[in-house]
């Protein structure tokens, strides 16, 4: 099972919308999330496979079924750990 956790130099800032604003501070680039992305970052903390976060997020009162969010959350993840704002866990 791989195991994603946040970059501890990325700092994260949670807008009036929802969205999430990423600053990755070596390269000073920043990177914007949808409400549903500022969950998966939030649930990256070593301790959660992407399956973890997937049944995590079905579980929030309100949130709508979505046969697609697994596949959504998985391609979320391949992003964030390819810009390098997620590093592989201990049990990645």
């Amino acid at each position: 099972m791989t195991h994603l956790t946040r970059d501890p130099e990325v700092k994260a800032s949670v807008l009036p919308d929802g969205h999430v604003l990423l600053h990755l501070e070596r390269n000073d680039w920043c990177y914007t999330l949808t409400p549903l992305g500022g969950l998966v970052w939030e649930y990256c903390d070593g301790d959660h496979a992407p399956e973890d976060i997937v049944r995590r997020i079905e579980a929030i009162p309100g949130v709508s079924p979505d046969a697609n969010l697994p596949g959504k959350v998985d391609e979320l993840l391949s992003e964030l750990e390819r810009l390098g704002l997620l590093l592989r866990g201990p049990g990645g």
